[in-house]
């Protein structure tokens, strides 16, 4: 997994996860109101509060999926959801975290 670069431009990210830092920023150092989201999606405009939020969101935004449920291969962007898939819809309780299929190969 690469590095999570420091949040200083706004960013787009390729295919490989690497951040294209080209596009103007605004600082979230600025005073702001407390409702402001300062880090912003490059490609759809979803705003975060937290950098560490952008940087797990370009995944969703990408299209790109990191597990699957090996029970009946429903993707996920993130595997905590995948582990909260299983709870809920095939009520595996003991050690879901065995029925996660990871990583995906594109």
């Amino acid at each position: 997994m690469p590095a999570i670069p420091q949040p200083t431009l706004a960013m787009e990210f390729d295919a490989s996860g690497t951040a294209d830092t080209s596009m103007d920023y605004t600082s979230p150092m600025q005073e702001r109101e407390p409702a402001d989201k300062p880090f912003t999606c490059a490609k759809c405009g979803a705003g975060y509060l937290h950098f560490q939020s952008l940087w797990r969101h370009r995944r969703k935004c990408e299209g790109t999926y990191r597990v699957s449920c090996a029970l009946c291969e429903k993707q996920y962007h993130r595997k905590d959801h995948c582990l909260i898939h299983l709870r809920r819809v095939h009520h595996i309780t003991d050690r879901p975290e065995d029925h996660v299929a990871l990583p995906l190969d594109h």
